[in-house]
């Protein structure tokens, strides 16, 4: 469905986009123009090059009032996709919708590294655009009596500013021909790279050779690597790395994060429909199960170069539903594997026995300790050597983490431009802790609650990219763990609520929890019963004394009745259906 707006004010675009799993909705590419102009000719006709490639497009298809602004909706759209495809046309420049859309795109740019707009003159000069005629200024006066002053000065910044980015001039080749190649561009630069690739890589280069070693990017065979070693250590960033420097040397590719997550979670086949849609550039594919989706991939990638990355696995089944033959591949296909234990891939002598020629191992240790320092030192006092006066405590420190690079970082950005007290406070905790238990120093209610973001960001716990938070692995596992000790050993006293069992005894107050909801108070999660059949409706009568409830996901079942007035301090709600 196509949104349907007013003639004379209306930049369409149409949406067919995914789901990403972890940050919320991501398109690949955000198509901004007039409608009357294009619509049913170039951007049709781009739309479904673009889609028929696996790249994911937004249009929207709301039904706008002219002048109206620019909705929650389509705001978070523009936030979320990686590339700007606006087409100018004649009349472009009479839409105050098309020019809204552009000054956010403008202001999304500067904001971020990984983002792209590409300009399509369609029957217009750049030197219009950038208002050296008539075409775009006259049409921008016409604005003056119903828009401000410093609106209009925004839109001709934003026009000039894009009109000089290099682009395509429809004046220059043929529509199918210029449609080809805008595709081409795309395709190309989303194969750059992946995901959130940290700041500051200290002694990444060795890891990244020794991989591409194991990788053999000039043979023929297919080829399984695995890159182990403790949570923490930075095989998900390894990872990213090499993915992004050989992506474009294969026909196809996927990266699947937290593999093991969504197994817990019952979503495998989640994962499955994604890795066919990037590998196979098509949204249409749709797969019903676990099974269809395994004979999907062993049929449609078998022909195909690809590169496929499974992080975090921890179960052998979860690499038989994604990759578990070499046969399912073609010729010079490359699948990494990070994993914390290599105990579930069953290996004797070295090898893997149901691969015993396929899988190159490459284990990630501890930092050296000069790199170690360089690595505190960049998130402590924003250099790559200490102060003197620092040098020795720098020292201890780095010596205490055991060269963890999680560790260093979360310690480090926490005492950046701390007193020579609080550094001495924190070296004194750290020495009363063994090794292993170094991050306890994250388990603070300000890290169980993500309540304070903006020291989050400063400790380099979380990071905020295009509106979206993200969160290391590790992080996330532990606050989990913490929720879970503390639920089995004071199931009375817990402040969330991480078991789905535990929860529907809350909410339905079986096993004498029934006057202990009002101590429910940071985070409550419920997740799906494996193997659960029947439907559960949650009542107003059954939360009505959950008074302190925050946050609530319901994966599955009904809410039922009037909750007006209820819940009074829940600020996240997510009902999975």
């Amino acid at each position: 469905m196509k949104r349907k707006r007013d003639d004379s004010d209306a930049a369409t675009s149409s949406s067919t986009g995914g789901v990403s799993e972890s940050l919320g909705d991501e398109f690949d590419v955000f198509l901004n123009f007039r409608g009357p102009d294009t619509r049913l000719n170039f951007t049709d006709h781009l739309y479904h090059s673009l889609d028929g490639a696996g790249i994911r497009v937004f249009l929207d298809d709301a039904e706008i009032r002219k002048g109206a602004k620019i909705g929650g909706e389509l705001l978070r759209a523009i936030n979320n996709s990686r590339i700007y495809v606006p087409i100018f046309s004649r009349d472009y420049a009479s839409s105050a919708w098309c020019l809204r859309e552009l000054v956010h795109m403008v202001e999304c740019l500067r904001r971020s590294t990984d983002k792209a707009i590409l300009p399509i003159f369609f029957n217009v000069d750049p030197y219009d655009v950038k208002l050296g005629t008539g075409l775009y200024s006259d049409a921008l006066k016409k604005h003056e009596d119903r828009f401000s002053y410093d609106e209009l000065r925004r839109w001709k910044e934003a026009l000039t500013e894009v009109a000089s980015i290099k682009g395509w001039h429809c004046k220059d080749i043929g529509q199918g021909e210029l449609i080809k190649l805008v595709t081409n561009e795309v395709s190309r630069k989303l194969s750059r790279g992946v995901g959130v690739v940290p700041d500051h890589l200290i002694g990444i280069d060795d890891h990244v050779q020794a991989v591409m070693d194991l990788l053999g990017k000039d043979s023929l065979d297919v080829r399984f690597v695995v890159i182990h070693g403790m949570s923490g250590i930075g095989k998900t960033t390894l990872a990213k790395v090499v993915f992004n420097q050989i992506a474009s040397q294969f026909q196809g590719c996927s990266f699947l994060s937290n593999v093991c997550e969504f197994s817990q979670l019952g979503k495998i086949v989640k994962l499955q429909n994604r890795l066919l849609s990037e590998i196979l550039k098509s949204q249409s594919i749709k797969v019903q199960d676990t099974d269809s989706g395994i004979n999907m991939i062993r049929g449609r990638c078998r022909h195909k170069k690809v590169l496929i990355v499974l992080d975090n696995l921890d179960k052998r089944d979860q690499l038989a539903k994604l990759a578990e033959k070499c046969d399912w591949f073609g010729s010079g296909s490359r699948i990494i594997v990070t994993t914390r234990d290599i105990s579930f891939l069953k290996i004797y002598k070295n090898n893997v026995s149901m691969h015993p020629k396929a899988y190159q191992f490459y284990e990630m240790g501890e930092m050296h300790d000069s790199l170690a320092i360089r690595l505190f030192s960049r998130y402590a006092f924003e250099s790559d050597t200490p102060p003197l006066e620092y040098d020795k405590i720098t020292r201890e420190i780095v010596k205490i983490t055991g060269g963890l690079p999680l560790a260093l970082v979360v310690i480090g950005s926490s005492l950046c431009n701390e007193s020579e007290e609080g550094w001495d406070d924190v070296l004194a905790k750290l020495k009363k802790m063994p090794h292993k238990e170094v991050q306890d120093i994250l388990k603070k209610e300000k890290f169980l609650d993500i309540a304070s973001i903006l020291v989050l960001v400063k400790m380099s716990l979380i990071k905020i990219m295009n509106d979206n938070i993200w969160m290391h692995d590790q992080l996330k596992d532990l606050g989990r763990e913490l929720v879970r000790k503390e639920c089995i050993k004071h199931p009375r006293e817990c402040s969330r609520i991480w078991c789905s069992t535990i929860a529907m005894n809350v909410i339905q107050r079986r096993g004498g929890l029934r006057n202990y909801d009002s101590l429910i108070k940071g985070i409550f999660v419920l997740l799906p019963t494996k193997g659960q059949s029947q439907v559960c409706n949650i009542t107003c009568e059954d939360i009505s004394e959950l008074v302190k409830l925050r946050l609530l996901e319901f994966d599955g079942g009904n809410f039922v009745g009037d909750f007006q007035d209820l819940l009074l301090e829940l600020r996240w709600l997510y009902k999975q259906q």
